[in-house]
């Protein structure tokens, strides 16, 4: 039996922080990447001056994770998978310091560090 260390210490300290609420991004399908309608669904107490910095945290932490020792991270571009679907990702604190995250197991982390690009660049704008 094979034990991945990381996921089991990642359900650890979820189990032990406190959920603050959860952000869903819908992502609309267009035929060019800049013409793609988003909608962003707060759920239980997240704010819309934190949904910001949520998103873009989540991107980055989860590019810094698949990243390892590689220069740059090879994100395909197809966004046909990842629209008109909602994606939920939960938020939670842990230690009151630390901010965690979990996501719709429905998208893998690539296609959610991709979903979470999109959507920083369109909240930057």
């Amino acid at each position: 039996m094979n034990i991945d260390f990381q996921k089991e210490k990642e359900r650890i300290e979820l189990k032990h922080s406190t959920y603050v609420g959860s952000i869903g991004i819908y992502m609309e399908f267009s035929e060019k990447v800049e013409d793609t309608a988003f909608k962003y669904y707060l759920y239980n107490g997240i704010r819309e001056d934190e949904a910001v910095n949520f998103i873009s945290s989540m991107f980055s932490s989860i590019v810094e994770e698949q990243m390892k020792d590689q220069k740059r991270l090879e994100i395909e571009k197809n966004l046909f998978r990842i629209c008109n679907k909602e994606y939920i990702f939960d938020i939670y604190v842990y230690n009151d310091k630390t901010f965690l995250f979990d996501w719709n197991p429905k998208i893998d982390e690539l296609d959610a560090a991709l979903l979470l690009y999109y959507a920083t660049i369109n909240l930057s704008q």
